[in-house]
């Protein structure tokens, strides 16, 4: 892989992937943000389950969201 790449060509390479594929992408930027700013600020994950639920809220906020799952919910209202 190069050492740097253009924005061009990783926007482009975004843009020929699916929704949830760029999904993806931008869940795993988030953790790749997060894991860089502790590496930059020195200071280590001290509690690893909460930065790993943090890292993977994006992901799930789609699952947990849906239109389907409100038919389930209106049952749990009875």
């Amino acid at each position: 892989m190069k050492a740097s790449m253009p924005a061009k060509d990783i926007e482009e390479r975004i843009a020929a992937l699916t929704d949830s594929a760029r999904q993806e992408v931008i869940d795993f930027i988030d953790f790749l943000a997060i894991r860089q700013s502790k590496t930059e600020t020195g200071s280590e994950v001290s509690d690893e389950a909460s930065f790993w639920q943090v890292a993977g809220e994006g992901s799930l906020e789609r699952i947990w969201n849906n239109t389907e799952d409100d038919v389930y919910a209106r049952l749990l209202d009875r």
